[in-house]
């Protein structure tokens, strides 16, 4: 789904947070660290709550914890901080378009 159309609105933090996930895989055990945003915005006089930061989520998350704070405050630490918001269903929103590397996404 393509969000970069979706207008911006401006939106609150109500909650952040990094996720910590520890889990077998092929090498061993893996920890990742995974930034979580929850954000309220309004549209049409009611108020909505996503926890959506991109489509398709943000992978795997980062093995180190400082890494995940970064990307926490690079998505948080925005002003105004704003949300792009489905205009036909004010139900979906992302606070970051999802980047394509070339050649996809074109």
């Amino acid at each position: 789904m393509n969000t970069r159309n979706w207008p911006a609105v401006p939106a609150r933090v109500v909650f952040d947070d990094v996720v910590e996930e520890t889990r077998d895989e092929s090498d061993g055990r893996v920890t990742r660290h995974t930034p979580r945003v929850v954000y309220e915005y309004t549209v049409g006089g009611r108020v909505y709550r996503s926890d959506v930061i991109q489509q398709g989520g943000l992978g795997a998350g980062w093995s180190e914890r400082h890494d995940a704070d970064d990307e926490l405050d690079n998505l948080t630490g925005v002003v105004p901080f704003v949300a792009y918001v489905n205009p036909v269903d004010p139900a979906q929103a992302v606070l970051r378009h999802k980047c394509y590397s070339w050649p996809f996404g074109r």
